[in-house]
């Protein structure tokens, strides 16, 4: 990627990049901050991947998808040029995306990274205004590494001298690993949470939660805590109302959403430990003591046996399905992995999607909650005719 915004004149060197990396909450921080940016009256660029529905919700200016025909033009232009190396789909993406975003003129532009952080193809643009970590977990493992620390490294290799950062809620190893690593390279962050006696430590200035322990918030109160963090350490003058009004006005489709409400169905796209312990920790305090009928479809390189062991204890009922997706695992298999972790209830194994999602609501006596892969998500949304600017399904 150096060697292509080489090719291309460097579309990105007047932009002031936000970068973000980390494993769960991206979208969210990414979403909450370009609002607030925009109410300010900055003109905003947001790259984010995957897409639930259409592929130009990954490339956003003003919170507008990238038009069919500037997107099909600067696809050919690149199409026609020769790169030293092949380029991946994630590499053409993120090329569009500069190139939009300095034909469009923003200000600012939020840069999710697609996976990891030291390697990806967005670590090559060296002009950033501020570097943010979510919240840090078990996922890509097979590329990323086995141990938090691994992936915590990789996550933190955004980070650079010079450029202020802002690190998230993290368990322990990843805080360790992302603290050492910022004491190693000259890097100046603040970490959101409690200091621990022993770890703080000149170098690192840290903010401290206003709740006794991270404990107490729960997953979004977390990636709104690190948005407004994040936004505070570019503009100390911002007031806390002009963030609110960001953090009020923001929209993340796909993520505890309630998509139709006769019969109840709330849609989030959890597809990791993390997530998944993230949705049940929702659904515990916003709907207590109820059992819900899940319907899940997931990729067979996750923690598949860790997703549903956690959440079982919530469920009547599950309807499992197979993702239109190479990676995915069999509905039978899953069904399978829920007997293995001790789910003795109905278990009903569909062939896709849509059978998926019209069993659930034949016989819904309960809410219904789909989480799962993001490619489920994006096919059970399509089932529901569900509009992606934010207009929920018909009913």
């Amino acid at each position: 990627m150096v060697d292509v915004l080489e090719k291309l004149d460097h579309p990105e060197k007047n932009l002031k990049v936000i970068h973000v990396a980390g494993t769960n909450g991206k979208g969210s921080v990414c979403s909450f901050m370009e609002k607030i940016l925009r109410n300010a009256g900055y003109r905003t660029g947001l790259f984010t991947s995957p897409h639930l529905i259409r592929f130009n919700e990954r490339i956003r200016v003003d919170g507008e998808m990238i038009p069919d025909d500037a997107l099909l033009r600067i696809t050919d232009e690149l199409f026609g040029m020769e790169f030293s190396k092949e380029l991946t789909m994630f590499d053409y993406c993120l090329a569009i995306a500069l190139i939009w975003f300095k034909e469009c003129g923003c200000d600012y532009v939020i840069l999710e990274t697609g996976l990891g952080g030291r390697l990806d193809s967005t670590n090559a643009i060296v002009n950033k205004e501020l570097c943010v970590i979510t919240k840090i977990g078990f996922d890509h493992m097979q590329i990323l590494g086995d141990t938090l620390s691994e992936i915590a490294l990789e996550k933190a290799g955004i980070l650079k001298s010079g450029v202020p950062a802002v690190v998230g809620f993290q368990e322990n190893e990843a805080f360790d690993a992302v603290y050492d690593y910022c004491l190693d390279n000259d890097i100046e962050a603040d970490f959101l949470g409690i200091v621990t006696d022993g770890v703080c430590r000149r170098e690192v200035s840290f903010f401290e939660s206003p709740e006794d322990s991270q404990s107490e918030l729960d997953y979004r109160q977390q990636n709104i805590a690190l948005a407004k963090e994040a936004i505070t350490a570019l503009f100390p003058e911002m007031t806390e109302g002009e963030i609110q009004k960001g953090i009020d006005g923001a929209y993340w489709p796909g993520r505890l959403e309630v998509v139709s409400k006769e019969p109840f169905i709330l849609v989030d796209a959890a597809h990791n430990t993390d997530g998944v312990k993230a949705l049940k920790q929702y659904l515990k305090k916003e709907y207590p003591n109820e059992r819900f009928m899940f319907v899940t479809g997931m990729l067979k390189d996750k923690d598949v046996s860790g997703m549903l062991s956690d959440i079982q204890e919530l469920a009547h009922e599950f309807v499992t399905a197979t993702v239109s997706d190479a990676r995915a695992m069999k509905a039978v298999d899953i069904a399978k992995q829920l007997r293995v972790v001790g789910f003795r209830r109905y278990i009903t194994a569909c062939e896709n999607a849509d059978a998926a999602i019209k069993t659930a609501m034949s016989r819904a006596w309960s809410k219904i909650v789909v989480f799962g892969s993001i490619y489920f998500i994006a096919e059970i949304l399509d089932v529901l005719h569900y509009d992606i600017n934010g207009r929920k399904a018909d009913n």
